[in-house]
């Protein structure tokens, strides 16, 4: 089953019936060990991805070979593993000729080894029309924890600055229905953490990252949040 995260309000009970218990994990771990490379706040970053309303979504795909292997998702293509270097030559050319009128888009792959498929994202970055730096970075992050629950397992609890907590509420009223993507490095070698869809406005600036991290990869990304 693919990696599915959602950013919801701290607190907010999604599942009802269901106790949301919270422990906070005893974190002891270097991130570069965990993520095989160094990442810091900058580099946690949240971005929308293009969806099927977008110029560029549209235009990459129309000049794209797709085969019966390549499912089209709202914000990107999911591929057999063994496909994803076929799939990206096409996507990285097709690319190629809708940046020359301007527009860079970056191409992160999640990767997901439970199902053997990757998901080929599509991102606005730099110079793109609609926004030239990500929704947020890392360094807005006033505090991060790392945390256990019994309904979504591990959870990253972030408590953003007011800035950001006040542009978040923003993104998440004007994005409804959009797709953000999460991830710690904007380029094509950046590790994505999901693309959830924002399902509403979020205020108060706490918000969480649930999903199937393990313990150690929720304490290396609390480490890196917390240590700007």
């Amino acid at each position: 089953m693919k990696k599915a995260l959602l950013v919801v309000a701290a607190g907010l009970m999604l599942l009802s019936g269901c106790n949301h218990i919270q422990t906070t994990l005893q974190c002891d771990v270097d991130p570069d060990e965990v993520f095989g490379q160094h990442y810091d706040a900058w580099d946690f970053q949240i971005w929308y991805a293009l969806n099927e309303n977008d110029e560029a979504f549209r235009a990459i795909l129309s000049t794209m070979d797709i085969d019966s292997n390549v499912t089209i998702l709202g914000y990107g293509l999911m591929v057999q593993n063994a496909d994803t270097a076929a799939v990206m030559a096409k996507a990285i050319e097709a690319c190629s000729n809708y940046i020359d009128r301007d527009t860079n888009v970056y191409m992160p792959v999640w990767q997901d080894n439970v199902d053997n498929t990757s998901t080929l994202l599509f991102t606005y970055g730099f110079a793109a029309p609609d926004m030239e730096e990500p929704l947020l970075y890392g360094t807005e992050v006033e505090l991060a924890q790392a945390q256990h629950t019994g309904v979504s397992g591990n959870e990253l609890a972030i408590v953003f600055n007011r800035e950001a907590a006040e542009r978040w509420a923003q993104i998440t009223h004007d994005g409804i229905g959009r797709n953000v993507v999460i991830m710690l490095g904007a380029d094509r070698e950046g590790r994505v953490l999901s693309a959830p869809r924002i399902m509403g406005e979020v205020t108060g600036g706490r918000c969480s990252v649930t999903g199937d991290f393990s313990d150690d990869e929720t304490c290396a990304l609390a480490a890196i949040l917390n240590n700007k």
